[in-house]
């Protein structure tokens, strides 16, 4: 049995979530825009989660006791027939233990739900634990793309992957 264990975010989780995501981008550089560069707030964090449902944004958040460690955030694209964006964000002391794949199943299971026809993400070329994994749940490599990172105005390359969803 897990110690950790996923939900739905609601707006008790926005404070935390907004704490989480300064944390993440203190240990990691997988995470494009830093918190700074977004200028977001602890109350723009809670109307995101409001707005979700209407959005159809799944907002997760992964709790041990009672500390947010991780999030999975997977946007509809405009017309809502497939996930155009995913961001997962996990504290590094809890990597590698199952949390990103739970995560990402949860996901899946969702955008079934939701009757999306595929899931489209994007992730640097060096993150190679994250390219794994997505590797192993059947996403595929379909095209490559630079990126600029603003905070340290270094360019990274990207994978944009590409799983079809079978409901």
């Amino acid at each position: 049995m897990t110690e950790w264990q996923i939900k739905i975010m609601n707006n008790s989780d926005g404070i935390e979530f907004w704490h989480l995501k300064r944390k993440l981008h203190q240990e990691t550089e997988f995470l494009r825009l830093s918190p700074e560069e977004k200028k977001e707030t602890p109350e723009d964090e809670i109307k995101r989660i409001q707005s979700s449902v209407l959005e159809r944004r799944l907002m997760l958040a992964v709790y041990l006791k009672n500390e947010i460690i991780g999030y999975l955030l997977a946007q509809a694209n405009i017309d809502h027939t497939f996930i155009s964006h995913v961001t997962v964000g996990i504290l590094q002391e809890y990597t590698g233990i199952g949390i990103g794949k739970s995560l990402i199943k949860e996901m899946e299971s969702w955008a079934c739900s939701c009757k999306f026809t595929r899931i489209k993400l994007e992730v640097m070329t060096h993150n190679i634990p994250a390219l794994q994994l997505y590797k192993q749940l059947g996403y595929q490599i379909i095209d490559k793309k630079s990126y600029l990172l603003y905070e340290s105005e270094k360019m990274v390359q990207g994978y944009v992957l590409e799983k079809k969803l079978l409901y």
